[in-house]
């Protein structure tokens, strides 16, 4: 059941940016289905942030720098948002960027 509530409350946010900017085209709106693949190819690469992730906090730990204030301040920065954010600009790419119902920009 926390497992439910967990990813409710991390799907939640996204699916609100996707109704809130959906319904914010005034002109020729994205087709959902596109839309919604979108959405299925950013879950897809969860695992493989999840890896990424993982490993560089297990490359860190190895060479010993998890204790390291510089590592607190770079822990958000590089193990987390560079993946994260690759991850979501691949999804997008991969397959709504070329796409040419995907024509205006927000």
């Amino acid at each position: 059941m926390e497992s439910l509530l967990i990813l409710t409350v991390a799907t939640l946010p996204v699916l609100a940016l996707l109704y809130y900017f959906w319904h914010r085209d005034k002109g020729e709106k994205e087709p959902r289905e596109l839309l919604l693949k979108v959405f299925w190819a950013g879950i897809y690469v969860i695992p493989l942030v999840l890896v990424l992730e993982l490993g560089v906090e297990a490359l860190a730990k190895e060479i010993g720098i998890t204790n390291a204030p510089i590592y607190s301040l770079l822990m958000p920065f590089i193990v987390i948002a560079l993946p994260e954010e690759w991850a979501k600009r691949r999804a997008v790419l991969k397959t709504a960027y070329d796409h040419k119902k995907f024509n205006e920009r927000m």
